[in-house]
């Protein structure tokens, strides 16, 4: 049956009825739409930031003593005196090096005795790498630097050197030497880098 052909009374009603369903369906698409762009709005835009973070690379290299002394039991030479030890403290963060990190040198060198440096202990406090010898018997100093202890990686990089560490001192006569008192600085210096 057409609409056309309805009795008079029921086409108000089947217009009223199709007016109301065409309404729900464009009021649900309004509902639809509006909760979707109510929803972009608040979910919003984002803008994403690059954070740049530094870190401080810190060094602290002391010792124990500012002197020492040291006695060769003769004058002949091939004499050799007894070790004498001093104590250093190392902390540092940025240890890109892997060889030479301690460096001696003696300034000025004394005429007819070698003095003579190596590794006693190190006492790894934390961090990620440790000190070790780079030669297992005195390594004889000039006024040239001269490498003594280099690095063990423990973890990742090792880049972080955190202990206590000893270095023995000792002095050898290279020929007969008369009697007397000598003075001579050693610059002991932690390399990082």
């Amino acid at each position: 049956m057409a609409i056309h052909e309805l009795p008079l009374q029921l086409k108000p009603i089947l217009c009223y009825y199709l007016a109301m369903r065409t309404s729900l369906i464009w009021a649900s698409t309004l509902i639809i739409c509006d909760f979707l762009l109510f929803r972009a709005a608040f979910a919003g835009d984002s803008a994403d930031l690059l954070l740049h973070l530094n870190s401080q690379g810190s060094i602290s290299f002391t010792s124990s003593q500012s002197s020492f002394e040291l006695t060769l039991p003769s004058y002949l030479e091939g004499s050799t005196s007894q070790p004498a030890e001093v104590s250093y403290s190392i902390m540092a963060n940025d240890v890109g090096r892997l060889e030479d990190l301690v460096l001696v040198r003696l300034a000025p060198e004394i005429e007819g005795i070698a003095l003579e440096a190596r590794m006693g202990t190190f006492v790894k406090q934390g961090g990620t790498a440790r000190l070790v010898a780079n030669a297992s018997d005195f390594i004889a100093l000039s006024a040239q630097e001269q490498g003594v202890l280099d690095k063990a990686i423990d973890e990742g990089e090792g880049r972080i050197v955190d202990g206590n560490l000893t270095l023995l001192y000792r002095a050898r006569a290279l020929q007969d030497l008369e009697a007397g008192r000598h003075e001579a600085t050693l610059i002991v210096s932690f390399a990082d880098n």
